[in-house]
């Protein structure tokens, strides 16, 4: 299908992420924030464990393999918290970044306010408590024309 109103081209899912799929781009780093997160606490736990325990040191392997996973995790959490952070605020914007990219006039594509913008790529503001809910999709069902009605096009 055609992504209508590209962000940006995610080569993780190899897709363009755009009006119709933003929302589970959105709720997929959210969730892996949290759960890459929720690891990394763990892993505090279980290091401040071994300190605890005398486990610790130069010399022992396991402290240093814990201590390299806490890294890794910290800084997948770090990555997907920015993705998330980043796309919040370019959907609140109402400007994509292929928008910008492209130098488009901001005004021209923007759809007004802040709830029209949050509108655009998660649904429609009266079913708010559907967004963080990763099996809904507000644009089943409706074909590419309808989508793209009152929408102003790139290539005049």
């Amino acid at each position: 299908r055609i992504v209508i109103r590209p962000d940006h081209y995610c080569k993780y899912s190899e897709t363009w992420i755009g009006k119709r799929n933003i929302k589970f781009f959105i709720l997929f780093n959210l969730y892996a924030t949290l759960f890459v997160g929720l690891i990394f606490l763990c892993g505090l736990i279980v290091l401040y464990d071994d300190y605890r325990k005398g486990d610790w040191g130069l010399f022992h392997f396991m402290f240093w393999f814990r201590i390299s996973g806490e890294i890794v995790s910290f800084e997948f959490m770090g990555l997907s918290a920015s993705f998330f952070f980043a796309t919040i605020i370019s959907l609140c914007r109402g400007f994509t970044d292929w928008e910008r990219t492209n130098k488009l006039p901001r005004e021209k594509f923007t759809q007004g306010s802040l709830i029209k913008n949050i509108e655009d790529g998660m649904g429609p503001i009266n079913e708010f408590y559907l967004y963080l809910w990763p099996f809904y999709s507000p644009w089943t069902n409706i074909p590419n024309d309808q989508l793209v009605a009152g929408y102003n096009n790139y290539y005049e």
